[in-house]
């Protein structure tokens, strides 16, 4: 009921104190009746039907990343085609609009309510060994700088993933229990060299980190849940090379069968082989899922080890993620939507490209409750 209370209280900011009067928003975008479920047409032009906004996913989930974000806010406002009762009624594109009441707030997705999630300038959608990654094909990647008090030069140790204008997604052991004298510094978005003496035609971004959200329930031995938020000091606004990835979410990605014959992606600036020097170029491949009952048989024998539904593992010979990779996407292509989900985090595994042991990554969906969770909260309290 509170969460409920929220969703209500917030939507009001948007649409019953606004400035801007419904009717005139409705002149707007060309519908005239304040009351009546009809057809419509949304400000990027798109076929929908004019309903509560709280059976349409897309505009329901903007509604809690849209505070600070003028594009977004501005969105949301151009949408409104009505009221039904004292909530918002919503030109809601056709294709995001659920048969379910989502007053649950802790079911939505909200990374995937932006409507570019997942997008990228990606073409080919497999890969042959590993390669350099180009400018523009994974715009959600994001590298974790450390310092110490040691140096004050930027220390890119693991990665991580936007996931909305405000969070970033990476591993527990990333950010937890660090040494003595190191902290997290900032987060760089938009690169593909992390060398400042090359010129990648790119203008990357760092952002400061505010607080880091590790799960309550994070261990290292044994390894269990290695999942980790970023909340970042400042909104980040998107850009052709900055944009936050989609997740997969919902009871289908939590069955090991959904992942069966799957080849997804792992990108970073690891290092190529086990204990060699780290990358300056952003790196790609793709690699096979392996049935979580086989992967437990391969690593039955380190007591460390807890290979159940809460990780994917992946990896075949001469590829796999390595040290400086952690914390990083493991992404899943989806043909259909022309989209990327972010299906995995880097875990861990034994050394690098190990036949006998595949990669162990956190998988997102069993973790989708406990995000929203977090970013719901942080963002009633801002």
């Amino acid at each position: 009921m509170l969460l409920y209370q929220l969703f209500v209280l917030i939507l009001k900011i948007f649409f019953v104190i606004s400035a801007v009067s419904p009717n005139r928003i409705l002149r707007q975008i060309g519908l005239s009746s304040l009351s009546d479920e009809t057809t419509c047409q949304t400000p990027k032009g798109e076929n929908g039907n004019c309903i509560n906004i709280k059976k349409c996913q897309s505009l329901s989930n903007l509604v809690l990343i849209s505070r600070g974000n003028p594009q977004i806010s501005n969105f949301l406002r151009q949408s409104q085609c009505g009221y039904d009762s004292s909530i918002p009624k919503v030109c809601c594109p056709d294709k995001y609009i659920s048969t379910k009441n989502n007053s649950n707030l802790n079911n939505n997705n909200l990374s995937s309510s932006w409507s570019d999630c997942g997008k990228s300038e990606k073409k080919d959608t497999r890969i042959v060994g590993g390669k350099n990654a180009t400018k523009g094909d994974w715009p959600w990647m994001a590298a974790i700088s450390y310092r110490s008090t040691k140096s004050n030069e930027p220390d890119f140790k693991c990665g991580g993933t936007l996931i909305s204008n405000r969070y970033v997604l990476t591993a527990a052991h990333c950010v937890s229990e660090l040494p003595s004298g190191l902290q997290v510094s900032f987060v760089r978005l938009g690169d593909l060299d992390l060398d400042i003496n090359v010129d990648d035609e790119l203008h990357p971004t760092d952002v400061s980190v505010a607080d880091v959200i590790v799960h309550p329930q994070y261990s290292a031995n044994p390894h269990i849940n290695d999942i980790a938020l970023i909340r970042l000091a400042n909104n980040v606004q998107f850009t052709q090379y900055i944009r936050p990835i989609c997740l997969l979410s919902g009871a289908e990605y939590r069955r090991d069968d959904y992942y069966n014959k799957k080849r997804p992606f792992i990108i970073g600036w690891g290092a190529l082989r086990y204990l060699g020097p780290v990358v300056t170029r952003l790196q790609e491949t793709s690699i096979n899922v392996i049935d979580n009952e086989k992967c437990a048989e391969m690593y039955k024998n380190q007591r460390a080890a807890v290979i159940d539904e809460r990780v994917l593992c992946a990896g075949e010979p001469g590829k796999d993620a390595c040290q400086g990779d952690s914390g990083g996407p493991l992404i899943f292509p989806n043909s259909t939507e022309n989209k990327f989900y972010l299906g995995g985090i880097v875990s861990y595994g034994i050394k690098c490209d190990n036949p006998d042991y595949p990669g162990v990554y956190t998988r997102i969906a069993e973790y989708i409750d406990w995000i929203n969770e977090i970013m719901n909260r942080r963002t009633a309290s801002r």
